[in-house]
Formats: structure tokens, C-alpha cells, sequence
């Protein structure tokens, strides 16, 4: 699409984690598509940053023009006060935090970068797009409105995102043709419309469903049951936590563990986060599954 607009190969960057093209589920191996019918997505995509690459340090460290990874030979973006730049991340998403393959980025780093750019007069103006539950709360009430950035997000701060129109050759979820926009009560009162959370249950029962072969109906089936069982301990090991501070909470624990709190206090929430990750469960082990239809992309493009 970049491309499509005539902007140089040299302003394009592209981060993403490269597991759909050569993953045993994928019907078409080496193509990649996300609407039916399309075209292949895969084909001459740069791999700029793949794998262990993805992070949200290299990330951020990309956007701000990164002199050290500049000498590695790496691509960063390279921009001064008369540049465009726009930013499109899609992943999983929590309150204030976007999801990596092996970590998170905090909503307030991202802003910091942005504050940061502004000051350093890397853009003119700077847009960026964020595909992920909960994706408005990366800018609701944070995002400064005198930096000339313009932030737009699929979620609401305190919404899920959906997957939409199962298609069975690829066993997963793709965009419809052509695209709409789908609101979420529209989505909540339609069986083919699934919650992130659920992605990757109902996907499970959608290939358990599928096979004729009784060797991988019993694998699925144990994948599931191991897939329920981890959901147990995380409400079991998050309930037992939650009611050994009721002592400490101004909130009925009950009202704690079902239903949506308000965020008011940005730095105890991340450092609850960084201790709980570091301590307890990996907060991307608990939001980021390792399903055909949630692969993490992100890209980052200056335009002259």
C-alpha cells in the first residue's frame, strides 16, 4: 500500500514476527493473504525487523531514529522537522499496555516517544494507527494536544476487539471483502463474530470439529483441555491474589475481579504490572497465544 502511494522503498519499515508464511497451519505455505480473495501479502514485504528483533525497545528505538542501530545497518527512521510520519502497530492489546512476542509496551513509554520526537523535531506532523483490544486507552487522557500527533485506535480504552468471518481453507479468521466497519453490538449479536479472548477456543472446536484423523482429534482435544486448565489456575491464582489485599482495597474484591475499574493511578498500575510479570506469570504468556490469526505487525513509514 506504501508503496501503491509512490513512497520510497528507503522510508518503509516493517517489523513483525514472520510465523504465518511458513506455519504448518497455513494451507498456501510462503503466501500470506488477509481478505478472501486477496492477494498475497508476503511476496516482497521487507524483513527489517523479524523474531527476536520484534521489541518494544527496537520499537521505540526505530521510531526516534536510533543512532546505534543506524550503525548496525539497521533502518530507523531518518526524519527532520519538514517530515510525515505515520505508525501502524497491530498486535493484542490490555489496559495501557500493548502486547510483543515476549513482552509489552507501556502506554506511557509510547507517549514519552512521542513527546520526545516533537521536541527533537523529527516530524511536521505524525499519525498512527493502533489495531488491538483496548487500544484507545494507549492515548486516553495521556497523549499531549500540542505535538501535532494524530492518534487513532480500532478499540475504545475499556473495548475488545473482534475477529470476524471464519473461512475454512485457512482454518482462521480473515477481513471481509470489501471491508466494513463493524460495530460491537453489532458484532455481540452475531454468531460469527469472536472475542479475542475466545479466539483461540473457538478455534480449537473449529478444527476438533473439522478433522477426520482420531491421532489429531486427540491432540486438539488434549491442546484444549490443557488451554481450559491454564485459564482455571490464571482466575484461580488472580482470585486467591485479589482477596489476600481486600484488607488493602477501597473496592469489594468482587466488584475487583468482574467488572471494569477505572484507571486512576498510572504509576501503581505499572508497577503492579512489571512486579506481577516478573514475579508471578508473564503478562504476554497470559495475552499472547500463539494462534494463525493474531500475529503480531507493525510498521513504521516517513514520508518526504
Amino acid at each position: 500500500m506504501f508503496r501503491s502511494y509512490g513512497i520510497p522503498e528507503s522510508n518503509i519499515i516493517v517489523m513483525f514476527y514472520d510465523d504465518i508464511a511458513n506455519s504448518t497451519h497455513n494451507p498456501t505455505p510462503g503466501i500470506v493473504i488477509n481478505e478472501r480473495g486477496g492477494p498475497d501479502l508476503y511476496k516482497g514485504v521487507p524483513k527489517d525487523y523479524t523474531g527476536k528483533e520484534v521489541t518494544p525497545e527496537n520499537f521505540l528505538a526505530v521510531m526516534q531514529g536510533d543512532p546505534e542501530l543506524a550503525k548496525q545497518g539497521k533502518k530507523v527512521v531518518n526524519s527532520g522537522p519538514n517530515d510525515h510520519v505515520f505508525i501502524y502497530f497491530g498486535d493484542h492489546g490490555s489496559t495501557e499496555m500493548l502486547m510483543f512476542p515476549s513482552t509489552y509496551l507501556k502506554a506511557s513509554d509510547l507517549n514519552k516517544a512521542l513527546v520526545s520526537m516533537h521536541n527533537k523535531h523529527r516530524f511536521a506532523e505524525l499519525a498512527i494507527y493502533i489495531d488491538a483490544c483496548e487500544s484507545g486507552s494507549m492515548f486516553r487522557n495521556i497523549l499531549a494536544d500540542n505535538i501535532k500527533v494524530y492518534a487513532t485506535s480500532s478499540s475504545d480504552y475499556n473495548e475488545l476487539s473482534w475477529f470476524w468471518n471464519w473461512d475454512d481453507k485457512y482454518d482462521t479468521w480473515l477481513s471481509s471483502k470489501p471491508n466494513g466497519v463493524i460495530n460491537r453490538r453489532k458484532a455481540e449479536q452475531n454468531n460469527e463474530a469472536v472475542s479475542k479472548w475466545d479466539a483461540e477456543l473457538v478455534l480449537l472446536e473449529k478444527r476438533i470439529e473439522k478433522t477426520e484423523d482420531i491421532n489429531e482429534e486427540n491432540r486438539l482435544l488434549a491442546e484444549l483441555e490443557n488451554l481450559y486448565a491454564g485459564r482455571q489456575y490464571v482466575d484461580k491464582h488472580m482470585t486467591e491474589y485479589v482477596n489476600s489485599i481486600q484488607h488493602l482495597l477501597t473496592v469489594d474484591s468482587n466488584a475487583i475481579l468482574n467488572t471494569k475499574q477505572e484507571l486512576n493511578n498510572r504509576q501503581c498500575y505499572e508497577t503492579l504490572v512489571d512486579t506481577y510479570n516478573e514475579n508471578c506469570l508473564q503478562i504476554s504468556k497470559l495475552l499472547v497465544r500463539e494462534i494463525d490469526s493474531a500475529t503480531v505487525g507493525t510498521g513504521i513509514g516517513v514520508c518526504n
